[in-house]
């Protein structure tokens, strides 16, 4: 079972446990969310299925978060707007223009991203004594981002995407973790290529070209995080990534 096959039958469980009224598994739980909740081992555990909000929230500085984004960009002048690619050709890299002509309303981009994070599964035990409430949660984050010319051509530099599995723990209702693979595949530039191609068809890759090599950009990483909230108006977190092999 391949990777995009996996992820539609998570998301499509999901989105039946959405609809799902709650019932019982030993007692029903009293939760503010409303999604199904159990409760386990004489009610100290429950487990919650769906629930409405993931316990780690994303990295609002972060550009490549799992969140909502909509913003204009402007180019400072024409002479910035984005005219050629840059290629490694016999162990040089030289830039080859992809268009030849620069308008002044090209130089502004919107740039839009739309992404969903998910808690599948959520177990918490309350604590006892001293030792605070524990909680641990199966995690799917998907994103996609994209840029496009707001007034000018129709031109698109292309879409990443990512999507995140892992687990997300939070202790004391005060400190979130989050571990797991981080995947992400570049795409900005694929559409350009076309045109890119029309006017340098010697680097085009196939049977003509059998020495040219086309690759775009893809990454599984580990990615670790690790947030403090106090209260609601402050908020501390760290993130690191590792590339695999």
């Amino acid at each position: 079972m391949n990777t995009k096959k996996l992820l539609l039958i998570i998301l499509g469980t999901f989105l039946l446990l959405q609809s799902l009224p709650a019932f019982t598994l030993a007692s029903v739980v009293e939760t503010t969310e409303s999604s199904p909740a159990f409760g386990l081992f004489d009610e100290t555990i429950t487990l919650t299925l769906a629930p409405k909000s993931p316990l780690y929230r994303e990295a609002i500085a972060d550009p490549q978060a799992m969140s909502g984004k909509i913003a204009l960009l402007t180019m400072q002048d024409v002479d910035s707007i984005p005219r050629f690619i840059r290629v490694a050709k016999d162990g040089v890299y030289s830039d080859y223009y992809f268009r030849d002509d620069t308008q002044p309303q090209d130089n502004s981009y919107i740039h839009m991203k739309t992404a969903v994070n998910l808690g599948l599964m959520r177990f918490a035990w309350e604590g006892i004594g001293v030792i605070p409430k524990i909680e641990l949660e199966l995690a799917l984050q998907g994103g996609i981002t994209t840029v496009f010319n707001a007034f000018g051509s129709n031109r698109t530099p292309g879409f990443q995407g990512m999507y995140f599995i892992g687990m997300n723990s939070k202790i004391a209702d005060t400190i979130s973790l989050r571990f797991g693979i981080h995947h992400f595949s570049g795409h900005y530039g694929d559409e350009l290529l076309y045109t890119f191609y029309e006017m340098h068809p010697d680097l085009a890759p196939g049977a003509a070209n059998p020495g040219v090599l086309l690759e775009y950009t893809r990454d599984n990483s580990w990615l670790a995080g690790i947030s403090y909230e106090p209260n609601e108006n402050l908020r501390v977190y760290f993130e690191a990534e590792l590339p695999k092999g």
